[in-house]
């Protein structure tokens, strides 16, 4: 993982297995393998800081900003049930303090498995998320053009807690290697937002959440989902190690590579969208085995499927991933 991330060639290209839960109960059900990750190799553990909700009716996750999330269809993440701010007005907002006690359970949990990994500790809904989970996305977006002064500062809020967060982990443990944020920007197509209001309003946030990780030794890992490439000049700039999520439907593979590969490394490549759920197993492993091979070179690339597997993917089709990373499968 570490060669990866700082562009040197290793015996084996590391890679990253991710599930929804429906996609594990399924894995599990064919495979008889109830710890995928450590039965197939996996590189990567990973334990929270943040996003500790309590169930307060079936189906329906209080989390520490107060948000109420509808998971009632099973979903991992659901939906918010309301808005915590039905007005652009932060007078009777205060950001919750970390829950110290989870993450420390997180943290030991982490440093205490029985298996060596590239551990790193997840900053959930790091920024723009955190924001339109309290205010929806939709007034958000507007809020950001109209109500600037309310956004900058929930923003600066979101980034204290954030920060308070990743201090909460270290003091359980620093044995770790990496933090890693999230915070969707992207669609198919492009920004959510411009790119001016990126600059203005997020880019120097992330910026100061980078840094802070850096200055505690650690490497800096960012997932946004959809096509982002605007962006990547100016993550580089941040200090950014790398990003995820690569989406083969938006990038140009090779272009990416030649471009940003030797300042930006690359998690994901392995499509959720189109490859996984509906090509052969046969498929799936010749394409899979293509675009290591295109990432790999020089480093820089951590294979994984372009977001947690769905459970409208075949097991066969997890599996022949998993032996296109390298990784030995039983009876294939």
């Amino acid at each position: 993982m570490i060669a990866a991330i700082e562009h040197r060639e290793a015996d084996r290209i590391p890679y990253h297995l991710r599930f929804t839960s429906t996609a594990r109960r399924a894995f599990v059900a064919h495979t008889r393998v109830e710890d995928a990750e450590r039965q197939f190799g996996n590189h990567i553990e990973l334990a929270r800081c943040m996003d500790f909700p309590v169930e307060i009716a079936t189906g329906m996750f209080r989390d520490e900003f107060g948000v109420v999330w509808d998971r009632r269809d099973g979903s991992d993440i659901g939906l918010p049930a309301a808005h915590v701010f039905e007005e652009p007005s932060l007078e009777t907002f205060a950001p919750p303090e970390p829950v110290a006690s989870e993450i420390d359970m997180q943290m030991k949990s982490l440093v205490h498995g029985e298996w060596d990994s590239f551990r790193a500790v997840t900053v959930g809904f790091s920024l723009y998320e955190r924001a339109w989970s309290l205010r929806g996305i939709e007034n958000l977006l507007m809020d950001m053009l109209l109500e600037e002064d309310f956004v900058a500062e929930l923003f600066d809020r979101i980034v204290a807690y954030d920060m308070k967060a990743m201090d909460c982990a270290r003091k359980a443990s620093d044995d770790f290697d990496a933090f890693f944020l999230g915070d969707d920007w992207g669609q198919q197509t492009g920004l959510i937002m411009s790119r001016e209001l990126w600059k203005r309003l997020i880019g120097p946030r992330i910026a100061k959440l980078i840094e802070h990780g850096k200055s505690c030794g650690k490497y800096m890992i960012l997932h946004s989902c959809g096509n982002i490439i605007e962006l990547f000049p100016d993550l580089v700039d941040a200090g950014l190690d790398v990003y995820d999520t690569f989406q083969p439907e938006i990038y140009d593979i090779r272009l990416v590579k030649e471009r940003f590969g030797d300042r930006l490394a690359f998690l994901g490549g392995i499509s959720t969208q189109t490859l996984l759920p509906f090509s052969s197993p046969a498929a799936v492993r010749s394409t899979t085995r293509e675009i290591l091979q295109i990432m790999g070179k020089h480093g820089g690339y951590i294979a994984a499927p372009t977001h947690d597997l769905s459970s409208d993917i075949p097991v066969e089709n997890i599996l022949a991933m998993i032996e296109a990373f390298g990784h030995p499968v039983p009876g294939m």
